[in-house]
């Protein structure tokens, strides 16, 4: 049985590492973004944010706070072009586990969280697409998807209320962006 004490030293390592990591992040954003070509850079982004996620949820494992189970995924496994993932939004480190098991995601990302200290150096560097204005949105999502990367949408747009709902009414940026740019989801 985990103490009250053993999970507060995991919170404190947890919180070090999202501090660390996000300031790593901001540093890499800053010498990469203007050397190299923004795909270029955008590919690094994407793998060492996947490596940093998949090193936290190590740290968590290690920690004895989390056990997760991942299936499905080995489905994604060779399939090519634009492509939309799509899951439900049930807490709030959904994108974590997911950007930790498929390579090469940009994700829709609330346009708030692109001014987290902690969060903008990693999801500026991976390519990341911030919610708002819609229609940039849109615009951004469709024509990443033309060039074959690999979409995160939460079609809920906010974390799933289950004492309301099993899952959130979708919005409607999804049925657009899949129309449009033909990826399926």
């Amino acid at each position: 049985m985990l103490t009250l004490a053993w999970l507060a030293l995991v919170l404190v390592l947890s919180m070090a590492y999202w501090a660390v990591g996000g300031l790593l992040f901001v540093a890499a954003g800053v010498v990469l973004a203007p050397l190299l070509p923004l795909e270029k850079s955008r590919a690094i982004g994407q793998r060492l944010l996947q490596t940093a996620f998949r090193g936290f949820l190590g740290l968590l494992r290690l920690c004895g706070v989390f056990e997760c189970e991942f299936r499905g995924f080995e489905a994604l496994e060779g399939v090519s072009g634009g492509l939309i993932i799509a899951p439900n939004h049930p807490a709030l480190w959904d994108a974590v586990f997911v950007i930790a098991q498929v390579p090469g995601l940009r994700c829709i990302l609330k346009s708030s969280l692109m001014h987290n200290p902690f969060l903008r150096g990693g999801a500026k560097l991976a390519g990341f697409i911030p919610n708002k204005p819609a229609h940039k949105m849109l615009q951004q999502s469709i024509e990443a998807l033309r060039q074959g990367d690999r979409l995160l949408f939460f079609p809920e747009g906010t974390r799933t209320r289950k004492q309301e709902n099993p899952i959130n009414t979708f919005l409607g940026g999804i049925g657009i962006i899949a129309t449009q740019s033909s990826a399926p989801v």
